[in-house]
């Protein structure tokens, strides 16, 4: 059973068509990581702007969405963006920054997010990228596994302090 859904998944471009359900998706995602993250991401988003930020991404330039669909539905979802390190005229490096993994949780195990992210990757080889970065919750160890799976490592640690408590 698990096989036969995962064939039916279709791997493609965000399209204009899919916005209303990438923002159920991400308000998914946004409530998911508000759970790992409570005191980083806020409990609630911002409709309006999701919708501007997901509308320009249909057409974005330098950065892509793909999406898993199951005939006309939305599974899942990940953002990938180029970035261009310059030095006055020149192009130093390109690398990607690849955002909002996210598979409903129904989909999950069959492989989704697995070729989401190789979707990703694959887009930023084209471009010319010589390396790809993300962000997880450190608390998301079933998101490390599947990182690890492709080769990411841990670079950079971010330190949260909430600002209510004194300082020492």
């Amino acid at each position: 059973m698990r096989q036969a859904q995962a064939r039916c998944v279709r791997i493609g471009r965000l399209q204009h068509r899919d916005t209303r359900q990438l923002l159920a998706l991400n308000a998914q995602a946004d409530r998911a990581e508000h759970a790992f993250l409570p005191d980083l991401v806020a409990p609630r988003i911002d409709r309006r702007a999701a919708r501007r930020y997901w509308c320009a991404q249909v057409h974005g330039r330098d950065g892509r969405v793909f999406v898993a669909r199951v005939g006309l539905r939305v599974v899942g979802m990940i953002g990938v963006d180029l970035k261009r390190a310059r030095h006055r005229y020149a192009v130093l490096k390109r690398h990607t920054y690849i955002d909002s993994l996210f598979v409903l949780p129904q989909w999950r195990g069959v492989g989704v997010a697995r070729r989401l992210i190789r979707a990703a990757l694959d887009w930023s080889r084209r471009r010319g990228a010589s390396h790809a970065a993300l962000e997880m919750a450190v608390p998301n160890m079933a998101a490390r596994r599947l990182y690890g799976v492709f080769g990411f490592a841990p670079r950079e640690m971010m330190f949260t302090l909430p600002l209510r408590s004194p300082a020492p």
